[in-house]
């Protein structure tokens, strides 16, 4: 019992902690707050016009009598998507370097396979393939702004330290009662630290 309680007086103090330091990042980095925002608008756009894409797919695969798991893949494929932005937007650049090589390993085939088949192809699926094709390079093309941009690439890296502090990954100790009242945040020389070797 007693070991529950403090469990949860940790998470509360870790909560406090983690908030100070995201705001006080957000004092520091003016820009942070609104690159976050425009990142996170366009990954969600790219994930609501996939889910689309799946309804249209999917919708096609029974009015034309195609195979009825792919659309149900096509389905599925937006919620997988958003979940793997969710890991770009706060993981550093393995993640989009990983869907930038799937994309383009996609743009290819399908490209080859729309060329070699296209005047073969009903029209339905000549355009649903014409349109995943665009699709995946308008992901393919956030990929690469992730990847390039300085200010995405602070906002990513902030995203990270934010994320490492609210899940209790880094190294902590739970202030005091006192502490937490007076506002004092024992994680300063570790962000300092951090500051100066991501500087």
């Amino acid at each position: 019992m007693i070991s529950g309680k403090k469990r949860r007086i940790e998470k509360a103090a870790l909560f406090l902690v983690s908030e100070k330091i995201r705001e006080e990042i957000k004092r520091k980095n003016p820009g942070y707050t609104e690159t976050n925002e425009k990142i996170s608008v366009i990954a969600q756009t790219l994930t609501g016009v996939r889910l689309l894409y799946g309804i249209f797919f999917a919708g096609m695969c029974v009015i034309c009598g195609f195979s009825l798991m792919q659309g149900i893949m096509m389905l599925i494929s937006p919620f997988v998507v958003y979940v793997w932005y969710g890991i770009m937007l706060r993981s550093g650049r393995f993640p989009a370097i990983a869907m930038l090589c799937a994309r383009a390993y996609s743009i290819i085939t399908g490209g080859a396979a729309l060329l070699s088949l296209g005047v073969w192809l009903p029209f339905p699926l000549l355009f649903a393939l014409t349109a995943a094709a665009y699709l995946e390079f308008a992901e393919a093309v956030f990929c690469i702004y992730l990847l390039f941009d300085r200010e995405a690439v602070q906002t990513i890296r902030l995203n990270r330290k934010i994320s490492r502090l609210s899940a209790g990954c880094v190294v902590y100790s739970a202030p005091s009662q006192t502490d937490i009242s007076r506002g004092k945040n024992p994680d300063e020389k570790q962000e300092k630290s951090e500051e100066e070797k991501g500087s």
